[in-house]
C-alpha cells in the first residue's frame, strides 16, 4: 500500500491488486479429493488480505454497530430463558 496525496492534498491509501501467479496444471499436485494444497491456500489468503486491506481499515458504520448490539441483546435475552 502506498499513501499519496489527492487533488485536495488529503492522503489516501492506494491498494494495488495482488500479483497474479500462474501455476501450470502440470505443476499442480493431483489430490483427487478437490481440496487445495497448503501453498495454494496461503497464496489465496495473502491475495485476499491485500485486496481487502483498505476495506478493513475503514471504520465500521454506526448503523451496523447498532444492529450488531441489538442482535447481541436479543441473543442474551433468549439464552437467559
Amino acid at each position: 500500500m502506498q499513501d499519496i496525496p489527492d487533488e485536495r492534498g488529503a492522503d489516501r491509501t492506494i491498494v494495488r491488486p495482488p500479483e497474479v501467479v500462474v501455476v501450470r496444471a502440470s505443476e499442480r499436485r493431483p489430490r483427487g479429493d478437490g481440496r487445495l494444497d497448503a501453498e495454494t491456500r496461503r497464496r489465496i489468503g495473502r491475495s485476499l488480505r491485500v485486496l481487502y486491506a483498505g476495506l478493513l481499515a475503514q471504520p465500521i458504520p454506526e448503523r451496523f454497530e447498532a444492529l450488531v448490539a441489538e442482535l447481541a441483546a436479543r441473543s442474551e435475552k433468549e439464552s437467559a430463558r
